[in-house]
């Protein structure tokens, strides 16, 4: 199979995850966690495929970020290893938990013990996170273009303004399904085909930036005459994806506004932000500030939108509320404290928590609702530097990036993957959406392209292949 064909056979595979993966509930069931990980592991054959036998991909492949990735798939193989107990009782704090089973076990020798707490969940964490990395290698290779970058953000684009008409659509109506089941938790917000509206917004979050960088599109693009000239250039290509991109940045900022997520509302509005403050000087992004604001004004002067207001206003009371999020974030750090280097077991979070959980938390936790913490929980320093160089490489190659093509073709769009990545990164302070499968995969997509750029020499394009122009 030639490079063109394996480029193209993974970006088939990404589109179908983008795409398909939010609307089972996020996939947060355990078929569809397989589905994505099988999905993920025929992209994975194809990386490798393509790496072998084209020079290019072996020039761009992002080599760092795959040792960072590399090194926590060996903490997670480490943490299920079997230890001797001689060994594990020198250095590992499970074997305590072990020690006083002994004598009742009736074993010849002491057992054997893993690092890990929950060993089963930590297998499935570590399955997880290799899925996401072949995501990531795949796309890193595939969308090698500008004009592959700019089809994964009109596809990711796409994605969430469904979420966003359809949850918008099940929430006004007062239906409140997803699909052809009622739902049970969050009746006073759009959700979406997500269960949590926290997780439905960091989608639409993660994905705005994008839809206003095709609205407001590239200079080159934009006609610069009459009125009458600009209404003809709407139905060229280039008009045709800015259309889109303002209906679907107006769907996502309505989508947002309803979920009455205060984290997503606060941090879109840090990607949005991103996006103005760089392409300030176009007339576009002129128009995106106000109209937004107009809108936000208008619909937060609505009794449908007083509802984020409100939430706003109960901040300081729910942090300070006995059980909450403070309460769950203090008791976690008792947890880092004893296991502070390699964690207590990737997944293992909600076996490990009962250790240490106060008695006015009356809720069950099975998420720090604290991504970066709970991270440290289950994977320790080890865990989260690797997580925390990933999105500064991200950010860092990104504004590289932006600052070689300032007022160019690719601002907007680069703009746009630092404004999402930055985004999820704060959402990733106060709750969990990155534990859901379909947000990984959109946030492994949107981080891989951010990082990867073609540092070869330029392929040799078919016939029928459009030229590329890279964004580095």
């Amino acid at each position: 199979m030639s490079p063109d064909r394996l480029r193209i056979a993974i970006r088939v595979g990404i589109y179908a995850l983008l795409l398909l993966a939010p609307l089972p509930f996020g996939s947060v069931q355990s078929g569809y966690v397989l589905a994505i990980e099988l999905t993920a592991a025929a992209i994975g054959l194809a990386s490798i495929a393509l790496l072998a036998i084209d020079a290019e991909a072996r020039a761009a492949l992002p080599r760092l970020p795959l040792a960072l990735c590399v090194g926590i798939v060996a903490l997670g193989v480490f943490q299920i290893l079997p230890l001797p107990f001689s060994i594990a009782e020198r250095f590992n704090p499970t074997a305590d938990l072990v020690r006083p089973l002994i004598p009742y076990l009736g074993l010849d020798h002491p057992p054997a013990v893993s690092w890990s707490v929950a060993p089963p969940e930590t297998t499935d964490a570590l399955l997880r996170f290799v899925a996401y990395a072949w995501i990531g290698l795949g796309a890193a290779l595939a969308f090698d273009s500008r004009e592959g970058r700019r089809r994964l953000a009109i596809v990711l684009v796409a994605s969430a303004a469904f979420q966003a008409v359809y949850g918008s659509g099940e929430y006004l109506s007062g239906h409140q399904h997803i699909f052809g089941f009622a739902k049970k938790h969050y009746l006073d917000s759009a959700t979406g085909t997500f269960i949590n509206r926290n997780h439905y917004a960091t989608f639409l979050a993660l994905a705005l930036p994008f839809a206003l960088a095709l609205a407001i599109g590239s200079p080159a693009s934009q006609p610069r005459n009459g009125w009458r000239e600009r209404v003809l250039a709407t139905a060229d290509s280039a008009g045709l994806t800015r259309l889109f991109g303002w209906a679907a940045a107006s769907l996502l900022w309505l989508g947002l506004l309803l979920s009455h997520s205060r984290a997503g509302l606060a941090f879109g509005v840090v990607g949005v932000a991103v996006v103005i403050v760089e392409c300030r000087t176009r007339r576009a992004a002129r128009w995106v500030a106000v109209v937004a604001g107009l809108v936000l004004l208008a619909l937060l002067s609505r009794d449908l939108a007083q509802a984020p207001g409100e939430r706003f206003r109960s901040l300081a009371s729910d942090l300070s509320a006995p059980g909450g999020r403070t309460t769950v974030w203090r008791d976690t750090l008792d947890l880092v404290k004893e296991r502070p280097v390699f964690g207590w077991g990737l997944g293992a979070f909600e076996s490990a928590f009962p250790s240490v959980q106060s008695s006015e938390i009356q809720l069950s936790y099975d998420h720090a609702h604290n991504d970066w913490l709970e991270w440290l929980v289950e994977g320790g320093i080890a865990a989260v530097l690797p997580a925390l160089a990933l999105f500064a490489l991200a950010l860092r190659r990104a504004g590289q990036r932006r600052l070689r093509s300032r007022d160019g073709p690719d601002a907007a769009l680069v703009a746009a993957a630092v404004g999402a990545l930055s985004a999820v990164a704060l959402h990733a302070f106060w709750d969990f959406s990155l534990r859901i499968p379909a947000v990984a995969v959109a946030v492994t997509a949107t981080l891989a392209v951010a990082i990867g750029s073609p540092t070869g020499a330029p392929r040799a394009r078919t016939p029928f292949e459009a030229p590329r122009v890279s964004i580095s």
